[in-house]
């Protein structure tokens, strides 16, 4: 058990042959306090880690019916703010808003929806990966399209993004239809005028969830890490959250929290836990094409 495990199991004083096993130390013991001139020595005397997440974006946010938060983002939230000793605050926004949040201090931390490229690293402070990402295909349900070579002379949807692989590079005859959103590219699939839509498997669940008789479907067409924000510089305190992400990896809460919130989407098979830095997911989009170096 690492030194940053809070989810503590109880365990009763056992009798063994020879002797007892002493009891393990309570959780509140093992949390490491910090100056509180510090960005989380503050948070830690606030005594609440407020945590920025997109409005409305499963798995990785959205309300519950009581109005309680829930998702991918949410659980990983509790589990820092656990690794600190303090509470955990919810405030949502649009998916665009959630890091503005942070750098103007309104939020501690964010879940935002974009992915970790080596362009915004150089902007943003991220932890690593709480989730790695893959471009796939968004079909009607009973579709024979399974895989991107089933879409030769298709029309396809797809709403650009600086990730992305566009599907004409594989599939020459494909024709590609940009959409305002992936809300229009679902429309679009569900009413059959085209044949799929293509975005990040993050994106297309948060369609799924809201729109029945699609589903997600096709190979990886590329990986994209998604990690935590801190404000700009705050280095030693993504260092920490790294910890406790391995942590959880460790102890294997990833298996729970994408079982949770991913299973319903993708099941062929779930995600396996990030290992990757924020630095090797941002070299999987470099800032140039490496042929241009």
């Amino acid at each position: 058990m690492g030194p940053f495990r809070t989810t503590a199991l109880v365990m009763a004083t056992a009798v063994l042959v020879g002797g007892c096993v002493p009891e393990r130390e309570a959780p509140a013991e093992r949390v490491p306090s910090f100056d509180p001139d510090t960005l989380l020595g503050g948070i830690q005397e606030d005594g609440e880690l407020v945590v920025a997440v997109p409005a409305g974006a499963p798995p990785l946010s959205f309300a519950s019916r009581d109005g309680a938060p829930r998702g991918l983002a949410v659980d990983v939230g509790r589990w820092i703010a656990e690794g600190l000793g303090v509470e955990a605050g919810f405030i949502t926004a649009p998916e665009d808003e959630v890091v503005q949040m942070v750098e103007d201090g309104r939020a501690d931390i964010a879940f935002p929806s974009t992915p970790i490229t080596s362009a915004v690293l150089q902007e943003i402070t991220f932890t690593n990966p709480y989730y790695m990402g893959h471009q796939r295909l968004l079909v009607a349900q009973g579709s024979p399209v399974q895989d991107v070579y089933d879409l030769g002379g298709a029309k396809i949807c797809s709403v650009l993004a600086p990730t992305e692989v566009p599907l004409d590079e594989i599939v020459p005859t494909v024709e590609v239809v940009e959409a305002g959103t992936a809300a229009d590219c679902a429309r679009s699939v569900k009413r059959g005028e085209v044949a799929a839509g293509t975005a990040s498997d993050l994106t297309l669940m948060g369609v799924v969830s809201k729109t029945e008789g699609l589903e997600i479907t096709g190979d990886h067409l590329n990986t994209q890490g998604y990690g935590v924000v801190f404000e700009p510089g705050a280095s030693s305190a993504a260092d920490f959250v790294d910890r406790l992400l391995a942590q959880a990896r460790a102890d294997d809460l990833f298996v729970d929290w994408y079982a949770k919130w991913v299973g319903p989407y993708i099941t062929d098979p779930l995600p396996d836990a990030p290992e990757l830095s924020a630095e090797e997911a941002a070299t999987l989009f470099p800032e140039k094409p490496i042929e241009d170096r």
